[in-house]
């Protein structure tokens, strides 16, 4: 056994794999973090343009109510467009039969400048009481 091996003689050689693979694993380990941290990042922003979305369809609904209460009357078809702070809310109304119209709200937010479409059947005594 006279015959060893150079790398389990030479101790100053043999610790540089450990260290290269010490920082490798680091180094993987700030990458993905960092991705992690991007991802969080844009899903907090469409979770907050879902939420100006939802507030902003709101409002809208609410405006177009007491707009209705307070005149009384829907024309068959009609086009009104509310602007908040957030962004802009257009709501198309066609009457279906009787007292049930089709309320097409489009939206549009100032943040992101995106556009959503809603659309929803309401009764007319839905629109006094909901």
């Amino acid at each position: 056994m006279k015959n060893q091996l150079y790398t389990m003689t030479n101790q100053r050689g043999f610790m540089f794999p450990y260290v290269l693979f010490i920082i490798t694993i680091l180094l993987i380990f700030v990458t993905s973090s960092i991705n992690f941290y991007r991802n969080d990042i844009q899903l907090t922003q469409q979770y907050l343009e879902h939420i100006r979305v939802e507030t902003l369809f709101q409002m809208g609904r609410e405006k177009y109510k007491q707009n209705i209460t307070n005149s009384e009357s829907i024309s068959p078809s009609s086009e009104v467009t509310y602007e908040f702070p957030d962004g802009n809310v257009t709501i198309l109304t066609k009457k279906i039969d009787g007292d049930n119209y089709h309320l097409f709200f489009t939206i549009y937010t100032k943040e992101l400048n995106m556009k959503y479409t809603y659309t929803h059947t309401y009764h007319i005594s839905n629109l006094s009481n909901s």
